[in-house]
Formats: structure tokens, sequence, C-alpha cells
């Protein structure tokens, strides 16, 4: 290689590296979350869009844990956001929220009165979209009158022959604390608890109800929202 080819491949090389370096510093540094909402004491001091068309924007306050939250939780709600849950720790808080295909998580920590807050906001994860479907209201069908639904249970399934019905809930409790509620409430409701067996992590309650039917109750982890219990519940019309 000529020394004038030499010079123009280094050129070529450092615009190459500018370029990229600009690039990068653009895709890294632009500017991706603006709440204009916020009360005035919160101050923005870190703005990134990350991978996968993800934003996070770094927050400076002070006060409290919980009107950190409160703060950014009005804020995310006033534009369409739907608050979906929190986690409390003994320094800091998580909550999520969505809108639309997207999630949000607004992570407060720090100790009073210093508060920092961290806002991703990103592409809801499949799971999480599905989560969010199903939880969003009932389908189609009813409840059974004489067995009661866990309490803040969502019905995501719905099954009617002439012998009987079959239903399916998902709730945000654990196994134990589902298998207690109906077995407790189903016997107050006229039913006559024949077997309540625990085999691993899944419950069945059989239960029967002279002139009405029989109820069998399999309480189970769901299979795919960790945290989350899936009720089925078959009734058979024996009147």
């Amino acid at each position: 290689m000529t020394g004038k080819r030499k010079i123009i491949a280094a050129v070529v090389a450092v615009c190459i590296l500018v370029v990229a370096a600009v690039g990068a510093y653009y895709f890294l540094q632009k500017p991706g979350i603006d709440l204009k909402q916020l009360p005035v004491e919160w101050k923005k001091v870190d703005d990134l869009k990350l991978k996968e068309g993800a934003s996070c924007a770094v927050y400076q306050g002070t006060g409290t844990l919980e009107k950190a939250l409160t703060d950014f939780k009005s804020c995310l709600e006033q534009t369409g956001w739907s608050h979906v849950g929190d986690n409390c720790q003994e320094d800091s808080i998580f909550a999520t929220f969505k809108k639309d295909s997207q999630q949000a998580v607004v992570m407060v920590m720090g100790r009073d009165p210093n508060i920092v807050a961290h806002l991703l906001i990103s592409k809801a994860p499949p799971e999480e979209m599905k989560k969010a479907e199903l939880l969003g209201e009932d389908v189609a069908g009813e409840d059974i009158a004489d067995i009661p639904r866990y309490p803040g249970a969502t019905r995501i399934s719905y099954e009617s022959t002439p012998q009987g019905l079959t239903l399916e809930y998902l709730a945000h409790a654990g196994i134990p604390e589902v298998a207690d509620f109906y077995a407790g409430r189903m016997s107050s409701d006229g039913w006559s608890l024949q077997a309540m067996e625990t085999e691993e992590e899944n419950t069945k309650i059989s239960s029967v109800k002279i002139g009405r039917g029989f109820a069998a109750i399999n309480i189970k982890p769901d299979d795919v929202f960790k945290g989350y219990t899936n009720i089925e519940i078959a009734f058979l019309l024996t009147k």
C-alpha cells in the first residue's frame, strides 16, 4: 500500500470511529422520558436509552419512599398508565405499570430525606402482556351461586354443559390461603367436605351438597405466572 493510500485509509478509519462514537453517545444519552407532571422538587439527573428500545430516567428528590411512589404513580396515571402492583422492601419500593404494549417500572430507594428514583420503560414481556390481558376482566360467563370466588380472583375460563360447569380462576395468593378459604366457606354455604388432599404443591377439595351436586376444587401454582394460584372448580349437577 502506497503512502497516500495509507493516509486515506487512516483518515477513513478515524472518521468511522468518530461516527460510531457519536452514534453510540446519541443512542445511549438521547432523552427518552419526560414526565412534566412530576412535582418541581424532583430533578432528572440522567436519561438513558437502553438496548431494545428501553428507556431509563434517573431522578433525585427529597421526602419519603411512600411520597416518592405517590408522586410517580400520580404522574404516570395522568398520562394513561395503569398501576399493576408494588413490592415494598425496607429501603426501596418497586412499582409496575402498564400501558398498551409497554411496561414501566419505578424503583425508589434511599433514606429520608434523600431519595433516588429510577423509571424504566420497556416493551412488556409476553408473559406480562398475557397476565395483564387475563387480569383485566373476567371472561364471559357467571360464577356458581353457592360456591364463592376467592377475593380478588379473576375468572379466566368458563365452560358450561348440561351436566354442570367448569370454571377457572387466577388469584394472586398462596395455595394454603386459598385452600383454607374454600374449606371454610364451602362448609358454611351448606356443602359437606368429603376430602381435602395435598400432594406436593397441589390441593384438591371435594364437597357434596344434597339435592344440589358435587364440586371438585383443584388448587395449584399457575403454570405461567409466578406467585399466582390457579383455581379450577368443576361442578356436577346431581339433582
